[in-house]
């Protein structure tokens, strides 16, 4: 169980370093010409009282919530454990499949579809209300549901490999599957990395209106070779 725990815990937080690197991979371009905090300094002058004192409410209430993301995780993993949900989920693997690898991916996929529905009120509040609280989106409810259901999918096929190859790994190297596992980890993410752009890009692109959408993706695909280096 412990072996499962840190597996877990690895496969999410490559999925948190993912977002995060979306978040700042635009911050980094040009920031050896770019004086930065003589910008932000210049910007915040220009703010009105009211619009400050909001957007310090928003990101003050931001450091709380990862307080909340973490209080809220555990309590679905004490659930998941303490109510013996986490085994039945991996009886019901060995059902469907004889195959170990399989068992893997099953199990994965309900984990990730069990945890989403249980932190889905959070992710609610967080993703959508707090965001169109602030004015932050202009998303309708479908809108953005449905790129949650995209952002599942993705996760249910990154995820199913990434979890298959590591128990994979702790099967057949139980002594130094914590060496081995960082390593595929690593590997992963790179890859991860650079394809997440491309994801995005062609997510944005595909709620462009049809007479901007070649302009909008060729200029995306655009700015993406030159934060990879790609000429």
């Amino acid at each position: 169980m412990r072996h499962v725990v840190g597996i877990l815990i690895v496969v999410a937080l490559l999925s948190r370093a993912v977002a995060f690197s979306q978040q700042t991979a635009l911050t980094s371009v040009n920031s050896s010409t770019f004086n930065v905090k003589a910008a932000v300094d210049a910007y915040l002058a220009s703010v009105p009282p009211d619009a400050r004192v909001r957007s310090d409410a928003y990101f003050e209430g931001g450091y709380w919530l990862i307080l909340w993301d973490f209080l809220y995780g555990a309590a679905v993993a004490w659930i998941l454990l303490s109510l013996r949900l986490s085994a039945r989920m991996r009886d019901l693997a060995e059902r469907v499949t004889r195959l170990r690898p399989l068992q893997t991916a099953v199990y994965w996929i309900e984990f990730l579809v069990i945890t989403t529905v249980l932190t889905f009120p959070l992710t609610v509040y967080e993703g959508f209300v707090r965001e169109r609280k602030y004015g932050l989106m202009n998303q309708t409810f479908g809108a953005w549901f449905g790129d949650q259901m995209k952002s599942l999918a993705v996760g249910v096929v990154l995820g199913s490999i990434l979890a298959t190859i590591l128990f994979g790994v702790v099967r057949r190297l139980p002594r130094t599957w914590w060496i081995w596992g960082a390593l595929v980890s690593i590997v992963f993410l790179m890859l991860t990395l650079l394809v997440a752009p491309i994801y995005s890009i062609l997510l944005r692109c595909s709620t462009s209106t049809p007479s901007s959408q070649t302009s909008a993706c060729e200029s995306r695909f655009s700015q993406w070779r030159v934060l990879k280096g790609f000429r």
